[in-house]
């Protein structure tokens, strides 16, 4: 099961209600954040309305006006440390432009916890 550990705006309480997995045989971790931790690759999806892996939460987002969806890996000293989840009101939000930057964030996101891990470590 994967767990959000910290939620930025307001997105309606999706991410708190719904159950995601990262386990390949189940039809929860076959979305955009499963594939993405188990495979350590960025997941875009710009129409969630047509995905068919996404149909286990498609009601869940429709309701909440969430359209397009992308998921960063997380890597702590080169190793798969968790997900960065962006959701979108408008398909198509997800371009390659915004891919890179997002990218870079998760990647910044991933520095700043290897360094407050490496200064825990060091006191």
């Amino acid at each position: 099961r994967v767990e959000p550990v910290a939620v930025g705006g307001d997105d309606h309480g999706y991410t708190r209600q719904g159950c995601v997995s990262w386990d390949p045989d189940s039809p929860y971790g076959q979305g955009p954040t499963g594939i993405g931790l188990r495979t350590g690759t960025t997941q875009v999806r710009n129409d969630l309305a047509d995905d068919p892996k996404y149909l286990p939460w498609r009601a869940a987002v429709a309701q909440r006006g969430i359209c397009c969806s992308i998921t960063l890996p997380v890597r702590v000293s080169g190793r798969m440390h968790g997900a960065l989840m962006v959701y979108g009101r408008r398909p198509g939000e997800f371009g390659r432009l915004a891919q890179v930057m997002l990218e870079g964030l998760a990647a910044d996101l991933g520095y700043g916890l290897e360094r407050l891990a490496d200064a825990k470590h060091q006191r």
